[in-house]
């Protein structure tokens, strides 16, 4: 699923890179960061057993170098 959203800190990213996702703890897939464009961040999201439109995104971003660690799946 392509997903797209705003982070309006200075977050970074690297294209290319597969972020984990995670849900209560749980690795349930990972999300490939395709671009940014300003503070749109775009991604490839694949979940191991669940639908990924059923859930909102979360970013986990290390507090000193702002950059993103992870992200959170959260039920709709």
């Amino acid at each position: 699923m392509n997903y797209k959203n705003e982070i309006t800190v200075s977050t970074t990213a690297v294209i290319g890179k597969k972020y984990p996702i995670y849900k209560s703890d749980f690795k349930i897939g990972d999300a490939e960061f395709l671009k940014k464009d300003g503070d749109l961040f775009e991604f490839d999201i694949h979940l191991s057993s669940a639908n990924p439109t059923n859930y909102q995104y979360k970013f986990d971003v290390d507090s000193s170098t702002y950059e993103l660690v992870s992200m959170r799946a959260i039920p709709k």
